[in-house]
């Protein structure tokens, strides 16, 4: 994951990444900032072993708002309150995200002009609002950080996004309270992360399998320049898809659709991206929670695995 920074800025610019997976881990974000001669990624503030941010928000039933990691760990007690991969749904429409709405284990339903809403305890939430809270989760850290306020910010999309989905990436950059100077392609950020534009003319090929999507983009680089000249790939091929595996298998073998319980359902994604991610789950979390103290917020510690009762 890389943060971008164009020419030389008064005061910090962050750049941020809106990507759904690190590494194909589901819902996560990341951040870097960058001055004259320093460069660093910014962790969760939650969890600082983590140098990137779960794009997850919660409504609890006490009428908190939780964001990142705190955010993520309740999902398994709070399914239909808790919302995760939110760049799915980014400028579309209720009507283009039939499968998606049916991946997820919160409630999709239609809003406004036939927008996609997230509805969590009778009220709607736009895809821009959730994606703003975790911008500014991250700001917010980089800033606690940094020991300034950052106002500044490049956000990266995949190279398939539409100018509707790019024009809401950046609506909700500003719902978050940040000047967004660009919307860069991923390819693109990557390319110049191993900075490869200061290279000679070259044709290089970019493999990005993330959490909701897997893409190839041919792109050319050199001179200073970095030009996307076509870019394919799996809207339905990444970490999401990898987590739900399990469940299709469970259906298989036993013939029980896990689901069809939202619960149940995002146990075995969130058991699946737990593992595949380092985090710890079960008995485990109990050291996890007690380091979490510390941030003021009382977690709640689902039991794991080991406590199911499966008839």
């Amino acid at each position: 994951m890389y943060g971008l920074v164009f020419g030389a800025l008064v005061g910090a610019l962050l750049g941020l990444l809106v990507r759904a997976a690190q590494r194909c881990r589901r819902d996560f974000a990341s951040v870097s900032f960058m001055q004259p001669s320093r460069y660093d990624a910014v962790a969760d503030e939650a969890v600082r072993l983590l140098a990137a941010t779960p794009s997850v928000v919660a409504f609890t039933d006490t009428g908190e708002r939780l964001v990142g990691q705190l955010a993520r760990r309740q999902a398994i007690l709070n399914p239909k309150g808790t919302i995760y991969s939110a760049k799915r749904f980014i400028g579309r429409h209720f009507d283009e995200i039939s499968d998606e709405a049916r991946a997820v284990a919160y409630d999709v339903v239609e809003g406004d002009g036939g927008a996609a809403r997230f509805k969590v305890r009778d009220k709607l939430y736009a895809p821009e609002e959730i994606s703003a809270q975790v911008l500014r989760k991250l700001a917010d850290d980089a800033s606690k950080q940094l020991g300034e306020r950052v106002t500044e910010a490049v956000i990266t999309v995949p190279a398939y996004f539409n100018d509707a989905q790019r024009t809401a990436t950046k609506d909700a950059g500003r719902i978050a309270g940040l000047e967004v100077l660009r919307i860069i392609n991923e390819p693109t950020a990557a390319a110049l992360a191993y900075g490869m534009d200061k290279k000679e003319h070259e044709t290089v090929l970019v493999f990005d399998l993330g959490g909701g999507t897997f893409d190839v983009s041919i792109l050319d680089v050199g001179d200073g320049v970095v030009e996307v000249r076509s870019t394919a790939g799996d809207s339905h091929l990444g970490g999401d898809d990898f987590d739900r595996r399990p469940a299709d298998g469970f259906q298989k073998d036993n013939g029980i659709d896990l689901r069809q319980d939202p619960q149940a359902r995002r146990t075995s994604q969130f058991l699946m991206a737990s593992r595949a991610s380092g985090l710890v789950v079960g008995h485990e979390a109990g050291d996890e929670a007690r380091r979490e103290r510390g941030t003021g917020h009382a977690p709640e510690v689902d039991p794991g695995p080991g406590s199911w009762d499966v008839a």
